[in-house]
């Protein structure tokens, strides 16, 4: 890390924010809401904290005590959905 850190700084003059950097293994860090499977064939898939945020919405939004009508369940919930549905198959 130190050696780029040192690369980026000196040669492209770039700042490096250390607090957020960090080298790892693919499958050990996310970007932009995605992390990558082990194996010999990585693939793409979302990151577990992303996950989780996504499942604790719903939950926030399929609450007992709402009290709403089905479609307007499904009318909350299409915009989380879709955009989950959408990444997770590919379209991006």
């Amino acid at each position: 890390m130190a050696s780029v850190s040192r690369f980026l700084d000196k040669k492209l003059k770039l700042k490096v924010n250390r607090g957020k950097s960090a080298v790892a293994r693919p499958g050990k860090r996310k970007f932009l809401g995605f992390s990558f499977t082990f194996g010999n064939k990585p693939k793409r898939r979302i990151a577990p904290q992303a996950l989780e945020r996504f499942k604790l919405r719903v939950r926030e939004l399929t609450r007992t005590g709402r009290h709403l009508a089905p479609a307007q369940l499904v009318n909350r919930l299409i915009p989380s959905c879709n955009q989950k549905v959408i990444i997770g198959s590919r379209r991006l």
